[in-house]
């Protein structure tokens, strides 16, 4: 019976809490769309031909695009990459920032993970089968490529690098 008085109790607690939530939305709500002062009225604006008549294309072209030159991609850089106990094949692996980066990756003995979390890759590895992950290299320095699929004794030390110049 104790039990059942506690559960009412926090359910009425949780009830006023999410209660008082919601008023406080609407609140908010109700401040962000009152009506604006009355409006003056419209006045009508002729606008030559030669202006009027110019399309969306004409409109998105005259817009500069602001890019961000360091995210410009650069070559695509494939690598064949073994997995094993316990290790990564080729290690490290040298990419240049900007480039598409692909690892074609084949397990040599059993289940394997490659995760490169900085570049956000976490792939399983099955033997037998190829697995194939993409990632840009976005950002210079030296990344840990790790295993996330336990493999035996010596998982945690099976590591490898990738480098980005």
């Amino acid at each position: 019976m104790k039990l059942i008085k506690t559960a009412v109790i926090l359910f009425m607690l949780l009830f006023v809490a999410i209660s008082a939530s919601c008023a406080n939305s609407a609140t908010e709500t109700t401040q962000a769309t009152q009506p604006a002062p009355a409006a003056q009225p419209i006045q009508t604006v002729e606008v030559p031909t030669a202006q009027a008549e110019k399309t969306t294309q004409d409109i998105e072209e005259s817009i500069p695009i602001k890019t961000d030159e360091s995210k410009k991609t650069g070559e695509l850089k494939e690598f064949q990459v073994s997995a094993f106990r316990y290790g990564f094949s080729p290690d490290p692996i040298v990419v240049n920032k900007g480039d598409k980066v692909r690892l074609v990756v084949k397990s040599e003995d059993v289940k394997h993970g490659l995760a490169i979390p900085d570049f956000g890759v976490d792939a399983e590895i099955i033997p037998g089968k190829t697995t194939t992950v993409e990632f840009l290299a976005d950002k210079q320095g030296e990344f840990t490529i790790f295993c996330s699929v336990f493999c035996g004794t010596g998982h945690s030390t099976m590591k490898g690098s990738i480098v980005v110049k």
